[in-house]
């Protein structure tokens, strides 16, 4: 039996380190969208928990200036999702950072 696609594209905010989808199961990731209230912050997005294979790294830094910087945000979309066949675990730096992650789980 194949992968099959469950229900509509879902949506986690986690303003922590986190697991995304059910530890464990596959997982189609969407995209991801970072926010930064006043410090310097990023999110990590990774295939297999804490230490897995990095998918995708948001940054926001105090380069951009500091009126530009003050609650800014940084986005990416997948034309194609990202198959993360472990699970998809984000890992959050940064004081006041809040990160949406866009996924759907699999079932097998």
């Amino acid at each position: 039996m194949g992968l099959e696609r469950q229900g509509a594209i879902l949506s986690k905010q986690i303003s922590s380190s986190a697991t995304v989808t059910t530890a464990g199961k596959t997982g189609l990731l969407y995209g991801v969208n970072l926010q930064v209230a006043t410090a310097e912050s990023s999110v990590i997005i990774e295939n297999g928990g804490a230490g897995g294979t990095e998918i995708v790294k948001l940054a926001i830094d105090a380069s951009v200036g500091s009126s530009q910087f003050i609650n800014s945000s940084r986005s990416i979309m997948f034309k194609e999702p990202v198959i993360c066949t472990t699970d998809i675990y984000a890992t959050i730096a940064g004081t006041g950072a809040v990160a949406n992650v866009f996924y759907k789980e699999i079932e097998s």
